[in-house]
């Protein structure tokens, strides 16, 4: 696995002007720590899409005895850390160093080395490093349903089918065409409900 991780980020790296990233990052001081519910109910549309929606694929992936699970544009890693916090071994990649790195007390807090886990990297380096993986779970939290995913979607899901990710957790891609890779190869299982329907996201499963 973390051989993977480190050639992905070496293909980033080497790669940087292919990488396109279509979101902008929320600025970090609206993201407080895991452990301060205060200030997250102070935000709570941003607690709704973010931590309270990370708690509950935590608890399923838990309930459901997925042993591990590779987040794509993890920002801070807060996903993945909530995941290591429940038993999970969980990985981040994202694009944006300042992000990447900007919550390491979280970490610390709990004695988690943050560079066993968060690796640079984004879609396109996931997608293009050769190398199998065994791994039963990737996630990809509030991106695919934007715009301009220019066909990445369809390529993007394509990987996850040739790397026999077994679990996939995602909203839904506004291409029809993704839309129908994605039935055609797995199934919706659980549904996080947001505030709009279009930003909704889901678990499928690999169909049988």
């Amino acid at each position: 696995m973390k051989e993977f991780l480190r050639d992905s980020e070496k293909w980033f790296k080497s790669n940087h002007s292919e990488d396109s990233w279509n979101s902008v990052s929320t600025p970090f001081s609206v993201w407080p720590s895991i452990f301060d519910k205060k200030s997250w109910n102070t935000q709570p549309e941003l607690k709704l899409k973010r931590l309270d929606m990370w708690k509950f694929f935590v608890n399923w992936l838990k309930d459901n005895s997925i042993k591990n699970l590779i987040d794509i544009g993890t920002a801070s890693g807060q996903f993945p850390l909530l995941c290591l916090n429940s038993g999970i071994e969980a990985y981040g990649i994202d694009p944006k160093y300042d992000m990447l790195y900007s919550n390491k007390e979280d970490w610390n807090q709990l004695n988690i080395n943050i560079n066993d886990y968060l690796y640079l990297g984004s879609v396109e380096s996931f997608i293009n490093t050769k190398k199998n993986i065994n791994i039963e779970c990737v996630s990809l939290l509030n991106y695919l349903h934007g715009d301009d995913w220019n066909n990445r979607d369809i390529k993007f899901i394509q990987s996850v089918i040739d790397f026999d990710i077994e679990y996939l957790i995602t909203s839904n891609s506004k291409n029809p065409q993704c839309q129908e890779l994605l039935s055609n190869n797995f199934e919706k299982i659980l549904t996080y409900e947001q505030i709009s329907d279009y930003e909704n996201h889901f678990i499928f499963r690999r169909r049988v």
